[in-house]
């Protein structure tokens, strides 16, 4: 029975410390103490639970009062009701300290830094070049923001200085040591430099007076002339120029660059006290008034349309769907050369069409003739300036030149010669047909074009493919054929091929594209690599060369390190390399040979050949 008193004993501990936690001070409700009383808690009830369990061991009679009373459930709720008190005072205590202690800081802060507790966006210095106009913002801002601040070391200043400098100032310093001796030099040299108050002050004048004159009312500006004069004149004025009196002359100049319009409306404005000479205050207000005015009456639904320019194609024009355009033979929404009904009528009833549309012979463009017709092309069968389906076969080529058209990237102004009948082979709707337009059957030589052999890898696989490097198209093509093979990923287009860049002049209709794609390629004799955006066509070329070749009067071939091995021997082409491709390949390095016009040029991906050459008789194809 002496557990049980001993239960008691700890039973009463526990009320005794509950009723004394109720009557302490609020001073020394303190978080050190309650922890204390905690701790201690923690140990009576340990110590009551293993009474406990010697009790339920030891004691055979169940209708014992220790049981029957339900001591062990009355003390466990006591003890669980002190401890939520002490829990509860501590959590108490701890979020006043908190809450004091972020107070206290903010109050610190504050005091230390009063602009701290309000986040400014970033100053950022702009980079000086040299100009004398921007010195003057250049210097303000780098003395206020860097020069006078004193937490940062000379050393660190001269840092951030020569960060900020381009051109010509760069120059003045870049050789100087990073060191702390050296930033007062630096910066006195900078401002001994370009702090030419007048030859600033000049420029400042140059561009007031300089300001485009408004040939019609514009809100846009308006305003730009009036935001340009106001800060010409605050430059001039921080440069300690007095511009007060200056009201009458710059009102004077500023109202020349006015539109008319607005010239009358100012003098409205001034005619009924004419004896009084206005000032500028009162100008700029009238200048924000007239721009007001006309942003309020310009159409709300105008929009500035700006059209990026990029370089007219020589060879390939991409076209978007011709829905916006008529033909001006049948009206239907397409250009007249694309015209079926236009193509087969005869050529002279053509040439009579385009003579009473007043249309230009080249393009079929209205508003000029041939004569003064922008685009480069002329007809493929005389070379003469007209287009190719107003071609009279009486008409004969202007110079006996030697051909290398290729039919699909059109070299321009090169054409037949009259004892050269070119054998055109007619390509397929969705074919792009690259071949050498002179190959007459009698003829014993063969143009080599520049051919190189490339890896592309697409998704682990990596394939060796043959390659067309054209410097006359704009553009890039490859075959389905090889996007197949590599299993490249298509990207949908609504284009279409000018025929005026194809061979075949059956055609009427452009070629029209459907995909193109993206793909890597890399040389077989260096560690060149580009990226390709090409066209997916059905067919590139026809087969280069058409027939077999022998070069034998030429060692010095023989030691260069080919682009294409196989350049002499008819193969299948599966890209077309345009321009900006054949660009990047280009290396130092050209070779002649002396007794023909083959010519052999180093670029990454090898030697590639191109020029006339003898054909092997016997093995033409």
């Amino acid at each position: 029975m002496e557990y049980i008193k001993l239960q008691q004993n700890i039973e009463e501990i526990i009320d005794k410390a509950a009723s004394n936690l109720k009557k302490s001070p609020k001073s020394r409700m303190t978080n050190t103490y309650l922890q204390a009383r905690l701790d201690l808690l923690e140990g009576n009830w340990k110590s009551f639970e293993s009474n406990h369990q010697t009790i339920l061991l030891e004691s055979k009679d169940p209708s014992n009062t220790y049981f029957t009373n339900e001591t062990y459930d009355r003390v466990e709720e006591k003890y669980i009701d002190y401890k939520c008190q002490l829990k509860e005072a501590l959590e108490k205590i701890k979020s006043t300290m908190s809450t004091s202690s972020t107070h206290t800081h903010n109050n610190l802060q504050s005091e230390s830094n009063p602009s701290s507790a309000v986040k400014l966006p970033r100053i950022i210095i702009p980079v000086f070049s040299g100009k004398y106009a921007e010195w003057p913002t250049f210097h303000d801002l780098f003395e206020s923001v860097i020069n006078n601040n004193q937490t940062l070391a000379p050393v660190q200043k001269l840092h951030y200085l020569k960060g900020h400098l381009t051109g010509e100032a760069e120059q003045l310093i870049r050789h100087t040591p990073i060191t702390d001796a050296n930033y007062e030099q630096c910066w006195t040299l900078l401002k001994k430099r370009y702090s030419n108050t007048r030859y600033v002050s000049s420029c400042i004048l140059n561009r007031l007076i300089s300001q485009k004159t408004l040939t019609a009312a514009s809100s846009y500006g308006v305003k730009q002339i009036l935001d340009t004069t106001n800060e010409c004149l605050s430059a001039l004025t921080n440069m300690n120029i007095d511009v007060s009196t200056w009201d009458l002359i710059i009102i004077h100049l500023i109202i020349q660059k006015l539109d008319q319009e607005s010239r009358k409306e100012w003098e409205h404005k001034i005619s009924d006290y004419s004896d009084k000479i206005p000032t500028f205050s009162e100008f700029s207000t009238f200048l924000e008034s007239r721009f007001r005015a006309l942003e309020f009456l310009e159409p709300s639904t105008k929009k500035e349309t700006r059209f990026k320019e990029t370089e007219r194609p020589k060879v390939f024009s991409i076209t978007s769907s011709a829905s916006s355009v008529s033909c001006p033979f049948c009206a239907e929404a397409h250009l007249l050369y694309q015209c079926k009904r236009f193509s087969q009528d005869s050529v002279q009833q053509r040439r009579d069409f385009v003579k009473s549309k007043a249309l230009c012979f080249n393009c079929f463009g209205a508003k000029h003739s041939a004569t003064h017709c922008k685009r480069d092309t002329t007809c493929r069968r005389c070379g003469r300036r007209h287009h190719s389906l107003l071609h009279l076969d009486s008409e004969q080529p202007p110079s006996a030149q030697p051909s290398r058209a290729v039919e699909g990237v059109k070299i321009h102004n090169q054409q037949p010669s009259t004892h050269e009948k070119s054998e055109q082979k007619e390509p397929g709707p969705g074919n792009i047909v690259a071949h050498a337009a002179e190959s007459s059957g009698s003829s014993n030589s063969e143009i080599i074009l520049t051919t190189a052999l490339v890896k592309v890898e697409n998704k682990g696989n990596c394939h060796i493919l043959r390659a067309f490097l054209d410097q006359g198209a704009q553009l890039s093509f490859v075959t389905e054929r090889a996007v197949q093979l590599l299993q490249l990923h298509k990207i949908p287009v609504n284009v279409s091929v000018d025929p005026s860049g194809l061979g075949g002049e059956k055609i009427p209709l452009s070629v029209p594209i459907k995909h193109k794609v993206q793909f890597k390629i890399q040389s077989i004799c260096s560690s060149f690599s580009c990226v390709v955006q090409a066209y997916v066509v059905s067919q590139v070329t026809n087969p280069i060369p058409s027939q077999k070749v022998e070069i034998h009067d030429w060692q010095e071939l023989k030691k260069l390190k080919m682009a294409d091995p196989g350049y002499d021997t008819p193969g299948h082409v599966d890209m077309l390399l345009g321009a900006e491709v054949y660009g990047l390949t280009l290396t130092e390095g050209i070779v002649r040979n002396p007794t023909s016009t083959l010519t052999a040029q180093n670029t990454a991906l090898g030697w590639i050949l191109s020029g006339r050459t003898q054909v092997t008789r016997g093995t033409r194809k």
